[in-house]
């Protein structure tokens, strides 16, 4: 699937609005390239659409694929309240997400935030 959420980088922090129009995928990549040997992460944030969303990240060997194991993977009981994991000392990862493996309520509004070391 073409990428097409929506990906924006500010100084050590990655978003991404997950889903766009079209429940694209999101592969390290394809969607935030230049980082081959992947990226350093100190930890990600989900910020679900509803209660009950679920967010799966898995490793990826590169390119649009999704063989590695599973990163993350969260259920909210809630919309608000603290969605992190923490990884210390930090870990590299090439992360990928299969959007057809997650529930999100309104994709539209769930988003990820990734803090990079």
């Amino acid at each position: 699937m073409a990428a097409a959420n929506t990906t924006t980088v500010t100084n050590n922090f990655v978003e991404i609005l997950l889903g766009a129009s079209d429940g694209a995928d999101w592969y390290l990549d394809q969607d935030l390239p230049g980082n081959p040997g992947g990226i350093y992460v100190k930890s990600i944030t989900f910020y679900p659409s509803n209660a009950n969303d679920v967010i799966i990240i898995s490793n990826s060997s590169g390119g649009a694929s999704l063989t590695g194991a599973i990163v993350w993977q969260y259920k909210a009981t809630a919309v608000t309240g603290d969605h992190r994991i923490t990884f210390n000392p930090p870990s590299r990862m090439r992360p990928a997400i299969d959007v057809s493996t997650c529930t999100l309520g309104t994709s539209l509004t769930a988003y990820l935030l990734f803090e990079l070391a």
